[in-house]
């Protein structure tokens, strides 16, 4: 199966690199994963958006009847293909879609933000009203996506010198705004969206794909944000899970958080059509 893209937004070896990385995160995603595959259920449809190498879509099958992946990069399709044959795919923007009450889930994972990010002007909202109509009634809607940490600082202890490079690469090189660190004895300070956004991207350094994650935050959606969002688009909420835990995060790279208490990176917004 061929797939076409007015412009394509990750090229063969991006998308290689973004498919290595998925691979090796292994044990950090099956939290995504577990989490998004319970919540579906059994079911009879579901429409992954932004779908990438078909990794959901894989953990579907014998679980739904008909899975459907949706992605902007025919790269990325291509490798989701191979992954799982029996899916339908399409090569679309999301607000290009023109799904009319078919699925009874629909998900986003980490998707939208790009959207909200660097999308035109109303594309979210666009995009969400193709959602709404792709949805049979009281099908849900499963946006699952980075939690905005909001306002503070916090302290944290470098394992050794590699910890304290990496810090440094990230404040030099990250472009979305100015990372503010400070050295506090042995201690350095940052603030909490600084943080979240060095251990999500870390991955990145040395790779083709630091260019692109250097030039966007996530640290995007707040609770409230979210769920103003999805009622402005006439969906009901029915459930908001946090999870992914920072300092478990951080501690693989050999840093400690001191302080404040540790918090939940990522959410999980649960919504249904009326």
């Amino acid at each position: 199966m061929e797939f076409s893209v007015k412009q394509p937004l990750y090229d063969r070896e991006m998308a290689k690199a973004l498919m290595d990385r998925e691979l090796a995160r292994g044990r950090q995603d099956n939290e995504k994963f577990e989490l998004l595959a319970r919540m579906i259920g059994k079911c009879d449809s579901v429409l992954d958006i932004g779908c990438g190498s078909g990794l959901l879509l894989k953990r579907l099958e014998g679980q739904v009847n008909r899975t459907v992946g949706l992605d902007e990069s025919a790269e990325r399709l291509r490798q989701a293909k191979d992954l799982c044959p029996s899916t339908e795919f399409t090569c679309k923007r999301i607000d290009d879609i023109d799904f009319q009450s078919e699925f009874e889930v629909i998900v986003a994972s980490q998707v939208l933000h790009e959207v909200k990010l660097f999308g035109k002007e109303d594309e979210l909202m666009r995009s969400l009203a193709r959602i709404k109509a792709a949805l049979k009634p009281k099908g849900r809607f499963l946006l699952l996506d980075h939690l905005d940490p909001g306002e503070g600082e916090c302290q944290i202890l470098l394992g050794g010198p590699s910890c304290a490079g990496l810090i440094a690469h990230f404040q030099l090189n990250f472009r979305y705004r100015m990372v503010r660190v400070r050295q506090e004895g042995d201690k350095l300070a940052m603030p909490k969206r600084d943080l979240q956004d060095f251990v999500t991207k870390v991955w990145s350094f040395g790779s083709m794909m630091e260019g692109m994650e250097m030039r966007e935050t996530h640290c995007v959606f707040s609770e409230e944000a979210v769920k103003r969002l999805l009622q402005t688009a006439g969906l009901q909420i029915t459930g908001f899970i946090e999870f992914q835990d920072m300092a478990a995060d951080l501690e693989m790279h050999g840093i400690r958080l001191l302080s404040p208490s540790s918090w939940r990176r990522k959410f999980l917004c649960i919504a249904e059509t009326h």
